[in-house]
């Protein structure tokens, strides 16, 4: 049987959406912590892993005892949901399915292009910056960031005005990419500030959040942000 080793810290929700991936595709793996806030990612050791220092890293370890490593998020994500497209929830389209698979990738460059660099400015200008030692959140960058997630806000929720998930009729890896990043952003501005103004993210918000396996991923995220003094609420 392949074993999955995962090199991450669940404070990250980088790290946290292979969990959740790992999860709705009912995989077993085992967590090596890279403690972020010990700065371990940036030792010689953690390097030799990923070149730039970075997390989460997935160590695919086959029965042969032959290794592969995966560096990246969104790559380890896409690797297990091709890797494991019979077993656990169905996380992208069909090979075959031009269209949804053409659907799929624009919802995905969205997430990470236009939504998720500004909720991470936010998020780690209001946590990580103090925690890391870099000094008190700096509340421009903090608006002009925010102005950003607002528009991406209007966005998404006119467009799941017209479809169930993300990326269309099915609940996908893009769900899953975004969901993390959500919870932080719930965390630090609030429910009302965040999901009062977009009834159609609110509705999507509530439906995707009762899924079993976000559940068990939520939990592992909100044990480890007990460090920041106050966990993901509502989420």
């Amino acid at each position: 049987m392949t074993r999955y080793v995962l090199h991450a810290d669940y404070l990250s929700p980088y790290c946290i959406t292979v969990a959740f991936t790992l999860l709705e595709k009912q995989l077993c793996w085992v967590y090596e912590e890279v403690k972020l806030l010990d700065l371990k990612t940036r030792t010689p050791e953690h390097k030799l892993k990923h070149p730039w220092g970075k997390i989460p890293v997935l160590d695919v370890i086959e029965q042969d005892g032959s290794e592969f490593r995966i560096c990246e998020s969104r790559a380890i994500c896409r690797y297990l949901a091709l890797l494991h497209q019979q077993s656990g929830s169905k996380l992208l389209p069909d090979c075959g399915n031009v269209t949804g698979f053409a659907r799929f990738e624009e919802a995905a460059a969205f997430e990470s292009c236009y939504f998720t660099p500004p909720v991470w400015k936010v998020t780690g200008e209001i946590c990580m910056k103090p925690l890391l030692g870099f000094g008190p959140p700096d509340p421009l960058v903090v608006d002009a960031s925010w102005l950003s997630v607002e528009e991406s806000l209007h966005i998404l929720n006119d467009r799941l005005a017209h479809q169930p998930y993300l990326a269309g009729e099915s609940f996908s890896l893009v769900d899953i990419w975004t969901m993390p990043w959500f919870a932080q952003l719930l965390r630090v501005k609030g429910r009302a500030e965040t999901l009062g103004p977009h009834s159609n993210i609110q509705f999507w918000w509530n439906k995707v959040t009762e899924r079993p396996a976000w559940k068990k991923a939520r939990d592992l995220m909100e044990e480890a942000c007990r460090v920041l003094g106050k966990p993901p609420t509502n989420a």
